[in-house]
């Protein structure tokens, strides 16, 4: 058995006896089913356990940071083989494609707009001939 802390009043049956653990002090022997209880509601806690999952947690960090930083120098020494610039060019962040798209509007000046042509009417001032 593991030693757990409670974190919160924790009533538990003693000697046949219902007693009121405080919180930080070490809850007596439970049993396995019990303790997963106390530790899944967040209301105990093995300190030596936490540490240990800490310290793992930490060890699996730095594990996945030096493999991710090896896999970037790889693909950034690949990169720096096939490039036809030199490599001090810097790189663009990807656009998205409403970034793409996105054109700045014409002014009229800018713009060649052709406006349809209608048919002339006669002047008002002249008489049309009717048929």
């Amino acid at each position: 058995m593991t030693l757990l802390i409670a974190l919160v009043a924790t009533a538990v049956v003693v000697n046949g006896a219902r007693v009121v653990i405080q919180p930080g002090q070490p809850l007596p022997d439970l049993s396995e089913h019990d303790a997963q209880a106390l530790k899944a509601s967040g209301a105990a806690a093995d300190p030596t356990r936490d540490d240990l999952d800490k310290q793992a947690a930490a060890d699996a960090a730095q594990r996945h940071a030096a493999a991710f930083q090896a896999e970037r120098e790889r693909v950034q020494a690949e990169l720096a083989s096939t490039a036809t610039e030199p490599a001090q060019e810097q790189v663009q962040e990807p656009q998205t494609p409403a970034q793409e798209q996105v054109q700045e509007p014409q002014t009229p000046a800018q713009e060649q707009v052709q406006e349809p042509q209608t048919p002339s009417t006669p002047p008002a001032d002249k008489p049309t001939k009717k048929r």
